[in-house]
């Protein structure tokens, strides 16, 4: 992980970013860096270094990085493969998650996805028709107009979802009903293999952004996090149906939230009719 983060943040494409004409930009660079030497703290000294709270004390929000030398997890331990996958940005030529999930999918006979940006790729689309035309089951748990956190790929999905479903034969899609937000990002291969990091379903984790996954092959640990998204589905969710036209307008008091959601879904409507 120091790794691919080093390789972003000091490449030689690396260049200075600046506001928009409407202003939607906001310098993150010292929560990065922040971020980077308590990575380093906690991989070398298992406790942050008062040079790193003094210089971020933004870190002091988080009071379970620091003061814990004695740091232990608080479950059974059992040693797992575990590999690292790294995305690059655009710039690089690194897709090790990417060049990971597709093949995997393709040769899956079940795949559990939990994952709050939904707008397929051709490649991803391509590998998930693959996989169900041989009679996969696909589980997707998914964000909802209640509880997304971005009202453009939420139109993505409106504008999308009754397709995929038709399209991927068998696919089941459970939208999350909030009140919080859903943010993992996830993918569970054969009851097998678990990935898990940051990547998401869309153009910008496999084409544009930065993005770090780990790859889990362990069934112990795979049924687990199936267990945890199956809890959430059945508590927290909302099911489509394409055939009974039971979509994200159905959800229960959507209204509010439906109807901002589709003013994103116009502009890009008629962005596309543009393109």
């Amino acid at each position: 992980m120091i790794k691919a983060f080093t390789y972003e943040y000091y490449n030689d494409h690396a260049s200075p970013v600046h506001k928009d004409l409407l202003g939607n930009w906001i310098s993150r660079e010292n929560e990065l860096l922040g971020a980077a030497w308590a990575m380093n703290d906690r991989f070398y000294n298992k406790t942050l270094h008062s040079y790193t709270l003094k210089n971020y004390p933004i870190l002091e929000k988080y009071y379970s990085l620091y003061g814990k030398k004695d740091f232990s997890i608080k479950w059974d331990v059992v040693d797992v493969p575990v590999m690292g996958l790294d995305n690059t940005s655009s710039f690089g030529q690194i897709q090790q998650i990417t060049n990971t999930i597709i093949p995997m999918i393709r040769e899956a006979k079940e795949i559990y996805i939990q994952n709050p940006y939904l707008v397929l790729t051709p490649e991803m689309e391509s590998a998930l028709r693959y996989s169900a035309a041989k009679g996969a089951k696909i589980i997707v748990s998914v964000t909802s107009p209640l509880s997304t956190d971005s009202w453009a790929t939420q139109a993505l999905l409106i504008y999308d979802w009754k397709r995929i479903m038709k399209t991927i034969k068998g696919v089941k899609f459970h939208a999350f009903l909030g009140p919080t937000q859903l943010h993992s990002k996830l993918f569970v291969i054969d009851r097998k293999y678990s990935v898990i990091g940051s990547y998401n379903m869309d153009y910008m984790s496999e084409e544009i952004n930065s993005e770090f996954s780990l790859l889990i092959d362990s069934p112990q640990f795979a049924e687990v996090v199936i267990n945890d998204v199956e809890k959430f589905i059945q508590e927290k969710s909302f099911a489509y149906d394409a055939a009974k036209n039971i979509g994200p307008n159905s959800i229960p008091n959507v209204k509010k939230s439906y109807d901002r959601t589709m003013k994103y879904f116009w502009i890009y409507s008629k962005f596309k009719k543009v393109i």
